[in-house]
């Protein structure tokens, strides 16, 4: 549509990617013409300041490449003495560095229409004449209307084609947390049932790593790889929801199992007791059609190294590695979606444990006590027993025959077995709670003395 309103020799969607790298999503052009669709370009090529001049503008035409720039009289504001805010002007001179972009390519005039959404700069509809072509306000009117509807409608598709997906995640959660509060085994629950994990998230593999106890499903790496990565996630990411398609290139010992992790979706129960979940995706390697030689775009002039444009746009072609396929938007914000639900689940299980160990304390405290009355009750009869008897040894030794005295010294060594026998219980009432103080002891005499 935008070709026919214009009548330019070549017209594309040029689609930024994260790395704000852009990408020939779609293209018209003349039959004669080499295509450039699937071809990838630097960020380079159209640098930061460009793309925020995009954001502003809706349009913008070259009519020609070849003109001559006229310098502005005067250059500053006559009341301010600043440089004028050229920002909305259509007349505006084009950067030299784009001028010279364009004289490589063989341009003679551009086009440049603004795809915008959710306020940031999605892509552009980029046009290329190879004679000059100058384009009637009707027409840039126009085609101007046409990039805003379609920026209307970006939103709407990509809504539209997640909406099942996002239904489909939201479906299998409730499924997946149905029950989950009632379990004690939270991470048997989430991996081992009918409905796990795996079907949850797109992966090849989960690991949950809960209280220290880490339990696997499908693809993973070996459990010291594992705690050293749960490891760094705790002290170095900050996030509550950690995604990347390239993991080797923030945990370099990532780069040991690539076949394995190389895209990782972190969700963080509890940092401090290094509670997650961890979802991975092996390396998806990709074949990437650059238009010309990506990694050299600094060259030597009269003026030394400067950044200019690339002068050769010959299909460069570059397999990227450590990569693995990109977690979609709906997938990071399900991931957070259950977080929240099993952190709901792990605080209670806390606060349970909690009130137990409140409860144990109570009871201990208790033992104590009883113990420690119970000790002193029954030893009170036994020091009367033992005294006694060591006073009518005293007192009537001499009126006692070697019988009695046996039977009063008897009585003594019970009394003082038994005084022992209670401080042993005493001291078991506290087994756990306390240091134990061992020490040798003498088997045949312990022997002796149970016989």
């Amino acid at each position: 549509e935008v070709q026919a309103l214009c009548a330019m020799d070549r017209v594309m969607i040029y689609r930024f990617q994260p790395d704000d790298s852009g990408w020939v999503y779609a293209e018209s052009k003349r039959d004669d013409l080499e295509p450039f669709l699937d071809l990838h370009y630097p960020a380079s090529d159209i640098p930061r300041q460009a793309r925020a001049l995009y954001l502003r503008n809706w349009l913008r035409l070259i009519p020609d490449v070849g003109y001559q720039p006229q310098p502005l009289y005067p250059p500053t504001d006559p009341l301010n003495e600043r440089p004028l805010d050229l920002s909305f002007c259509s007349l505006r001179s084009v950067s030299p560095v784009h001028i010279e972009y364009l004289q490589n390519m063989g341009v003679k005039a551009s086009m440049s229409i603004s795809l915008i959404k959710d306020g940031a700069l999605w892509g552009l509809i980029a046009c290329h004449h190879y004679a000059p072509r100058y384009l009637s306000y009707q027409v840039r009117a126009a085609c101007e209307f046409l990039g805003q509807v379609v920026s209307l409608q970006l939103g709407a598709q990509e809504h539209a084609e997640h909406n099942e997906y996002r239904l489909k995640l939201s479906t299998v959660r409730e499924r997946l947390t149905a029950g989950m509060d009632s379990e004690t085994d939270v991470a048997g629950h989430l991996l081992n049932r009918s409905t796990n994990l795996l079907d949850f998230i797109d992966a090849s593999g989960v690991a949950v790593c809960i209280n220290g106890h880490l339990s696997v499903r499908g693809h993973t790496p070996d459990e010291r790889a594992l705690r050293a990565l749960v490891s760094w996630l705790a002290e170095e990411r900050d996030e509550q929801v950690f995604a990347t398609d390239a993991l080797a290139l923030l945990y370099p010992d990532a780069r040991a199992f690539p076949g394995i992790v190389s895209g990782l979706l972190a969700v963080q129960v509890s940092r401090k007791r290094r509670d997650f979940i961890l979802w991975f995706r092996p390396e998806t390697a990709q074949t990437v059609n650059w238009a010309g030689d990506p990694h050299k775009p600094v060259q030597s002039g009269p003026l030394g190294e400067r950044l200019t444009p690339r002068q050769s746009f010959a299909a460069w072609r570059e397999t990227v590695r450590l990569h693995a396929v990109p977690w979609l938007e709906v997938e990071i914000e399900a991931a957070r979606k259950l977080r929240l639900e099993v952190m709901d689940v792990v605080i209670e299980r806390v606060e349970q444990l909690a009130r137990l160990n409140a409860e144990l304390a109570q009871s201990n405290e208790e033992l104590d006590a009883f113990a420690f009355i119970a000790s002193h009750d029954l030893k009170e009869p036994l020091r009367g027993i033992y005294s006694y008897s060591q006073m009518l040894l005293r007192d009537l030794e001499k009126q006692l025959d070697e019988v009695s005295q046996e039977r009063l010294h008897a009585l003594e060594r019970l009394a003082k077995r038994m005084e022992s026998l209670i401080d042993s219980l005493l001291d078991y009432s506290r087994v756990g709670r306390q240091m134990l103080d061992l020490e040798d002891v003498d088997l045949n005499e312990l022997l002796s003395e149970a016989l």
